[in-house]
């Protein structure tokens, strides 16, 4: 069930209407599961490209443990690590790609009480920041997709089938 979510500028214009209207559809769902803004650019956006790749590790996931009799109960009892390791594996790792995607999903504006009152200090410490609002992002679509797969299913299938 792969979705595509690296477009380029000119495959986002190329796209036919009722396929953007898909991916617009997929990201406000992702965004609204993951209490994060929309992102600006759809689908070739930073932070499009972040929520479209989110999803697309969550239902691969799913796909993979409900294909084998048992794997979804293995995956159940140890949910939150495999989440946690999907989510690590979504956030961006270059400098560059972590803020611009940071950026595109208006992580400014993100509550994330991870940090509190204490704000990580000086250069180093500032890109835990995008970091950890990404992973927390990302977690808590993943979250919603494996505690609610049948909601994610059939729109994500729509956009398989058009791709």
């Amino acid at each position: 069930m792969a979705i595509k979510y690296d477009y380029t500028a000119k495959e986002a214009e190329e796209l036919e209407w009722d396929d953007k209207m898909r991916l617009i559809s997929l990201c406000a769902k992702a965004s609204q599961a993951a209490g994060c803004a929309m992102p600006d650019f759809i689908p070739q956006g930073a932070g499009a490209r972040f929520l479209l790749e989110a999803v697309d590790a969550g239902m691969d996931k799913w796909e993979e443990v409900t294909r084998d009799d048992g794997a979804w109960d293995y995956f159940k009892d140890d949910e939150s690590h495999y989440i946690g390791q999907l989510a690590d594996g979504v956030v961006p790792i270059y400098y560059d790609s972590l803020w611009a995607t940071w950026l595109g999903l208006k992580g400014y504006d993100y509550d994330n009480e991870t940090f509190g009152d204490e704000l990580p200090r000086g250069r180093d410490d500032l890109e835990k920041i995008p970091q950890q609002d990404l992973y927390d992002i990302a977690y808590k679509i993943l979250g919603d997709i494996t505690t609610y797969p049948e909601s994610w299913v059939g729109m994500v299938r729509a956009i398989g089938q058009a791709n």
